[in-house]
């Protein structure tokens, strides 16, 4: 009887102290190290600290499970060849903006305020990209990065 009281009271101290884990602000990492690195991207006098994606797992998530961006802060997919790659909400936490660049880093598309109840919806380009931004809403609103802009990378 005893045993039981102990076993339980033990399984009861790991599922609150997890809970306590899932609640405590700790966001999951986007990425391993594996999957990105850190650059800055300047567009109109504006410089994005920005981690870049490349491998099939992390271009696929995007910006998926976190809770938040700091201000001039994104994600760019770098997809390694021109199409219309097309960018869904799905697991996102908050709106966002979103740039398509050109290899070139033009910029080809954009869309402003895009929310995450808008998931299954996929937006695409205007044009054939190769890389794309995902930013804090309202950042290409306030910056004014409109298509024909260029961006910088560092």
């Amino acid at each position: 009887m005893q045993k039981t009281f102990i076993t339980a009271f033990i399984v009861f101290i790991m599922v609150v102290f997890f809970a306590w884990l899932g609640l405590s602000g700790q966001e999951p990492l986007p990425f391993t190290p594996n999957d990105a690195f850190l650059t800055q991207l300047t567009i109109n006098g504006t410089i994005i600290k920005v981690t870049v994606a490349r491998t099939p797992e992390a271009l696929e998530r995007g910006l998926g499970g976190r809770l938040h961006l700091e201000a001039n802060q994104g994600l760019v997919l770098a997809f390694g060849e021109d199409d219309y790659h097309g960018i869904w909400m799905q697991d996102m936490h908050f709106p966002i903006d979103i740039v398509w660049f050109d290899k070139e880093w033009m910029v080809v598309g954009v869309e402003r305020y895009v929310n995450p109840n808008t998931w299954p919806k996929v937006f695409y380009p205007q044009a054939p990209a190769r890389y794309v931004l995902e930013l804090n809403a309202g950042t290409t609103e306030i910056h004014k990065i409109e298509i024909g802009d260029s961006a910088a990378v560092r």
